[in-house]
């Protein structure tokens, strides 16, 4: 009894008698269906030389629907033949790309385009830059914000009960506080006290081979210390106190503090403050900030001189020496400025500048 096997390839099969063989050769592989008709011819050769044919109708499915019987041979092997336009065991090889070699300006300029967009523009370099100064200013100060400095005159006041003034520091930030007398003369610092590990003044003590100043400069050496500074004036026995506080809106960059009394290193001369009283508000005209409520007047005659009227007073601000009329109370600044304060409000007064007297007139 003869025994046959279906060989499938792609959408054929090939029925062959294998009773006896030694080796089933197979038919060479099949392209895609879809380039193969839908039957072939499949021709078997018998070592005697006899053939046989069968033809194979596969399905949609490319499945064989029947059997296909080669009768009257025993093939040790098979001739395959595809028919006409098909590629049944053809290889099919696609073409390679055409290889264009790119032109050497082309080149370049892919070269200068890619290097270029590697760069940073200008714009993003000052972008950098201001980011970069931001953060160096946010790490300047321990502080949120930064302290607004502050130029102001400060009358001391040494009665008993009176409580000290407060210096407002900074850190990273030297507040200079500079002693004089009511007029205008430096007062020579002889000793300072305080803890140094919370506020430094550029030394640790005056001794006598420092060199005799009138001003004490005075930083905090962490972000929000609080304490207190004793200066001793020369040829004073009352101590004066400060207090030290940091960490506000704004800070003291100069503070001229008027010491009641008068400067035993000053030249004799002439006193022109007739009366010892006290004016807290004169220092705020030294200040060039009048009080709330101060009215402006009107000064004619030169001089350069201010004016301004404040609970029934007139306060004058000038650099020249009053002559005429007498005044209730003065102070100068250690810039040569003057304040003078007068009872009521005087229509003209007297200047004595550079030896050469001028008469202003107020309204």
């Amino acid at each position: 009894m003869k025994r046959f096997t279906y060989l499938f390839m792609g959408s054929f099969a090939l029925m062959v008698n294998t009773t006896g063989a030694q080796n089933i050769v197979m038919p060479p592989a099949a392209v895609p269906d879809a380039n193969n008709p839908s039957s072939s011819t499949i021709v078997v050769a018998a070592p005697t030389g006899q053939t046989g044919t069968t033809q194979v109708q596969p399905n949609r499915n490319g499945q064989i629907s029947g059997p296909a019987v080669v009768t009257g041979v025993t093939p040790a092997n098979f001739q395959y033949h595809r028919p006409p336009g098909s590629n049944l065991g053809r290889e099919v090889i696609s073409p390679l790309p055409a290889v264009i070699m790119p032109d050497g300006r082309q080149v370049r300029t892919d070269t200068i385009d890619s290097i270029g967009n590697l760069q940073l523009t200008p714009q993003q370099i000052q972008d950098l830059k201001r980011l970069q100064i931001e953060r160096d200013r946010a790490r300047a100060t321990p502080y949120p914000i930064v302290a607004d400095p502050v130029v102001r005159t400060l009358a001391l006041d040494l009665s008993p009960g009176k409580s000290p003034p407060a210096l407002r520091l900074s850190m990273g930030f030297q507040t200079s506080v500079v002693f004089s007398d009511g007029g205008g003369n430096p007062w020579m610092i002889e000793s300072v006290s305080l803890n140094r590990t919370l506020f430094s003044d550029g030394q640790r003590g005056m001794g006598e081979s420092a060199q005799p100043t009138n001003v004490l400069t005075l930083e905090p050496l962490s972000s929000v210390p609080y304490g207190n500074v004793t200066v001793m004036l020369k040829g004073m026995s009352t101590p004066i106190i400060l207090i030290l506080t940091s960490g506000q809106d704004k800070v003291d960059a100069r503070v001229d503090a008027k010491v009641p009394g008068h400067n035993p290193d000053a030249y004799a001369a002439v006193s022109y403050i007739s009366s010892p009283q006290r004016d807290a508000n004169i220092g705020y005209f030294l200040d060039g900030v009048p009080p709330e409520g101060a009215k402006r007047l009107k000064v004619t005659g030169g001089m350069g001189a201010e004016a301004w009227s404040y609970q029934n007073h007139t306060y004058l601000k000038t650099a020249a020496d009053v002559q005429f009329p007498a005044f209730l109370h003065a102070a100068k600044s250690t810039t040569g400025v003057n304040v003078f304060r007068f009872p009521n409000k005087p229509s003209s007064v007297s200047l004595l500048a550079g030896g050469r007297a001028t008469t202003i007139f107020i309204e």
